[in-house]
C-alpha cells in the first residue's frame, strides 16, 4: 500500500496518534487500519446516483460543504454520466492485479484507478479535455471526488463478478443501492397513469433523500455475521474519528496530485496568460 504508506508519512504523529494506538491493539499495521476506517468513512459516504459525488469537498485536510460550480463545469461534462471516463479503465488495474488483491487493498487501487483515467486523458484526451482536466485538477474537491467514485466503481465490479467485498459496510451499501436503483426503475417502468407516475417520483424523491442521512446514525438492518462485521468496522470509525479520516484523505489527495506537477503547471501559467 504505497500511497497509503507515503500519505501517513507526511502526517504529524499527534494527528494520527489514534491510528498508532488501534494499530497496536489489532496487531495491524497503521497503514491497514486507516485503509479500512477510509473505506468504511466513504462507504457510508454513497450516492444513491453516479452524478450525485459533487457536494462536499477537501481542502486542508478538513471537511467543506460546498459545492463547486466549477468543478461541475470543468471536470462533468466529458463523460455525462459523472463517471469521468474511469469504467473505461478498470481492465487496466486487472492487468496488473488480481482481483482477490483489488478486493482487499480497494483504496490503494482506486487511487490507481484514478491515474490510470488522468494519464489517459492527458496522454490520449484532446486539447481541449485535457484543459478541463487540469482546471479541474487545481479544484481541492476534484480528486476526492474521484477517490469517492473510484470506490463505488471497482465494488460494483467486483460485487458483479461474484466477490464478497472485504469491507463489509461498503458491500452492504453497494447492494443497497443497486437494489434501490431497480426498485426504482421497476416503479417507472410500471407507471401506466399520471398517478402511478407521481408515485415514481415520489419513491425516487424519497430514496434519494435516504442518501442524505447520516448512515453513522442509522440501524443497520442485517443478522448474523455481516451485522456483526459492519458493527466492528463502524466501531473502529468512530474510535479512529472522522477527522483523523478526513487529515489523512487530506495527505492522499495531495500525494495523487503529486503525479501531475507538469499539468499543474501549465494550468498555472494558462491562468496567468489570462
Amino acid at each position: 500500500m504505497e500511497k497509503i504508506n507515503n500519505a501517513l508519512e507526511l502526517i504529524p504523529e499527534e494527528r494520527i496518534r489514534k491510528i498508532l494506538i488501534v494499530a497496536e491493539l489489532e496487531g495491524k499495521s497503521p497503514a491497514r487500519i486507516i485503509h479500512d476506517t477510509t473505506v468504511t468513512s466513504l462507504s457510508l459516504k454513497s450516492e444513491l446516483n453516479l452524478k450525485d459525488y459533487h457536494s462536499v469537498w477537501l481542502g486542508n485536510g478538513e471537511k467543506i460543504s460546498a459545492y463547486s460550480g466549477r468543478l461541475k463545469i470543468a471536470g462533468k461534462k466529458a463523460w455525462k454520466d459523472g463517471t469521468h471516463g474511469m469504467p473505461d479503465n478498470i481492465e487496466y488495474i486487472y492487468k496488473y492485479f488480481d482481483e482477490e488483491e483489488v478486493n482487499k487493498n480497494i483504496l490503494e487501487n482506486a487511487c490507481r484507478l484514478i491515474e490510470a483515467t488522468l494519464d489517459n486523458t492527458f496522454e490520449n484526451g484532446s486539447t481541449k479535455t485535457s484543459s478541463k482536466y487540469r482546471r479541474a485538477l487545481s479544484q481541492p474537491n476534484f480528486i476526492y471526488m474521484m477517490l469517492r467514485l473510484s470506490i463505488r466503481l471497482l465494488a460494483e465490479d467486483l460485487r458483479s463478478k461474484g466477490h464478497e467485498l472485504n469491507n463489509r459496510t461498503l458491500q452492504h451499501m453497494t447492494d443497497m443501492i443497486k437494489k434501490d436503483k431497480k426498485k426504482i426503475k421497476e416503479s417507472y417502468m410500471n407507471a401506466s397513469t399520471e398517478g402511478d407516475l407521481e408515485t415514481a417520483h415520489q419513491l425516487y424523491y424519497e430514496t434519494l433523500n435516504k442518501y442524505f442521512d447520516d448512515f453513522m446514525e442509522r440501524k443497520f438492518e442485517g443478522t448474523g455475521k455481516e451485522a456483526f462485521d459492519v458493527g466492528s468496522e463502524r466501531k473502529l470509525l468512530e474510535y479512529v474519528g472522522e477527522e483523523t479520516v478526513y487529515t489523512f484523505l487530506g495527505y492522499l489527495c495531495g500525494e495523487i496530485k503529486k503525479k501531475y506537477p507538469h499539468q499543474l503547471s501549465l494550468q498555472g501559467f494558462y491562468n496567468i496568460e489570462r
